[in-house]
């Protein structure tokens, strides 16, 4: 038996979901592609996703408000990158955005990027889903002279920094 990553629950070996908090677990291995991972990851959390349109074209995923933000995911067809997109959820603008990068750090093959870029997209949304408040706050950085958006989920509990990945990973 494993454990979750995210809450610690114990969760079988077969499981794609941690059933006491909802992260995503391995789901990636029982997808063969970003469509179908997509389709099983919107019907798990009943999200709502704009398919492509055309070949090439990637998806975006809207997750449910947490508080007074939503998150929208936008995930290109290929290997090589997601974003997370925070808006206030009330007047949609924008107060946080990262993003991840798969392509061409280590000598992965394009399935094991697939299989991270899954894998990292599952546990980002178990983790929002998860979430029971959501705060901003801005860090002074280069002496005081610019400021970073800090975007920080709660967990049991326990502010973290929100993170696209698994730090587990």
């Amino acid at each position: 038996m494993n454990t979750c990553p995210s809450c610690k629950s114990p969760v079988d070996e077969g499981d794609h979901f941690c059933s006491s908090c909802g992260a995503g677990l391995a789901l990636a291995k029982a997808q063969t592609t970003l469509g179908q991972f997509i389709k099983t990851l919107a019907e798990r959390y009943n999200l709502a996703v704009e398919f492509p349109r055309r070949p090439g074209y990637g998806w975006r995923i809207d997750l449910p408000p947490r508080g007074e933000f939503i998150c929208q995911l936008a995930i290109g067809s290929k290997a090589t990158d997601w974003y997370a997109n925070v808006l206030d959820r009330y007047d949609r603008h924008k107060v946080w955005t990262d993003w991840m990068d798969y392509y061409g750090y280590d000598k992965k093959s394009e399935d094991q990027l697939v299989d991270d870029k899954q894998r990292d997209i599952a546990w980002f949304v178990g983790s929002w889903i998860a979430a029971t408040a959501l705060r901003v706050s801005q860090e002074s950085v280069l002496w005081g002279l610019k400021k970073r958006t800090i975007l920080e989920w709660n967990h049991s509990g326990a502010w973290e920094q929100v993170q696209l990945c698994d730090p587990a990973r």
